[in-house]
């Protein structure tokens, strides 16, 4: 309650918990994210464990109504914003387990053939183990040993452009794709600085984020940003619908291209 900034600092968080965020994916709805086909299997992953633990909840002969307004308060964040989801894969991992011992004590009891066949919770759980690994990793087959190491995917960064403008000692004021924003300011402040990146809501002002995001979606006022500011080298997603107008665009040309991205640079001639 007491903080540097008095009544400023919950004025800014009701506006920024109540921001509309549509341009950014992981704000989007589950139901959204299946539309899009954007981050499918977590949406898909997310669905289940809500079923999982509502239908558990429910069908339990002891009902705790906390447990019930906890799984049901997160699983509407989570399906509100799917960045919200990881908070209910947080508890899935504490009430699950309780609801399956209780169902399979109660299975035993009516079914007798289960009885003989404790090996069976084992064995579904290494299932279900297994298939999320074969899901969310590289490797198909777990390792023996766990690796602590955290590697860039060269599918979803810019790796090979940025080493190029390092190699080519490129300086000056960069127009990145928005995922990109802040891996580039890691590399390259001071020599570059971005357009915009990830802090867009706390450090840029309201009509710079709508002519950015304008020209990130190639809506029809896409050249205003472009003009407006001073931009010496641009980063694009390859593929997009903007990269493609870029191309045509005068007074800029592709110094650098690969499967993933395509940077353009200003045409000084």
């Amino acid at each position: 309650i007491i903080n540097p900034y008095g009544i400023q600092y919950w004025t800014f968080i009701f506006s920024a918990v109540s921001m509309p965020r549509p341009d950014i994916n992981e704000w989007i709805s589950v139901i959204e994210a299946i539309k899009r086909n954007i981050y499918f299997f977590p949406a898909c992953l997310f669905t289940a464990m809500s079923l999982l633990c509502l239908v558990g909840c429910l069908v339990r002969r002891r009902k705790d109504y906390a447990d019930i307004l906890v799984i049901a308060a997160l699983v509407f964040a989570g399906a509100s914003h799917i960045r919200h989801s990881v908070f209910l894969g947080l508890i899935f991992g504490a009430y699950l387990p309780v609801f399956l011992s209780e169902h399979w004590h109660s299975l035993k009891e009516k079914m007798p053939f289960f009885q003989k066949r404790t090996w069976i919770p084992g064995a579904v759980f290494v299932c279900l183990v297994l298939l999320i690994h074969f899901q969310i990793s590289s490797l198909r087959f777990p390792s023996a040993v766990p690796g602590f190491r955290m590697e860039t995917p060269s599918s979803r960064y810019p790796l090979g452009a940025l080493n190029w403008i390092m190699q080519n000692d490129l300086r000056g004021n960069i127009l990145p794709y928005f995922d990109w924003g802040q891996f580039i300011l890691w590399h390259f402040y001071p020599h570059c600085r971005v357009a915009m990146d990830g802090r867009y809501e706390t450090v840029y002002e309201d009509h710079v984020n709508r002519e950015y995001f304008d020209f990130l979606f190639a809506r029809p006022a896409w050249q205003v940003f472009l003009q407006k500011y001073p931009h010496e080298l641009i980063l694009l997603r390859a593929g997009i619908k903007i990269t493609e107008l870029m191309k045509d665009e005068k007074g800029w040309r592709i110094a650098y291209s690969d499967k993933g991205s395509v940077l353009f640079v200003r045409n000084h001639e």
